[in-house]
């Protein structure tokens, strides 16, 4: 498979340095955006076939790149799960 990101040099290296759940002290196991990333895309991977008998019109290669880019935007604003973001003001979601 060609480079989906050329272009986008250091896209890795940033998402690598952003760790999931960073607003929670304890947690017993703590991944990067990255691998979570790589995860999300090859359970897509694994799981096509069946979503495209639910999903037929399902389009393999645009599911599989939206795995991989869909936590690119917290590069910029962090890692910010949605039960703090419903708690936030409309000042600090402007912020993200």
């Amino acid at each position: 498979m060609k480079n989906l990101f050329e272009g986008f040099e250091g896209r890795e290296e940033n998402l690598k340095k952003i760790y999931r759940f960073s607003m929670f002290e304890k947690f017993t196991h703590r991944n990067h955006l990255w691998t979570h990333e790589q995860r999300v895309a090859y359970i897509i991977k694994d799981l096509f076939p069946s979503i495209k008998i639910t999903l037929p019109k399902a389009d393999r290669k645009k599911a599989f790149t939206l795995a991989l880019v869909h936590d690119d935007a917290e590069v910029l604003t962090g890692d910010v799960q949605f039960g703090h973001k419903i708690h936030m003001t409309q000042e600090q979601l402007k912020k993200l």
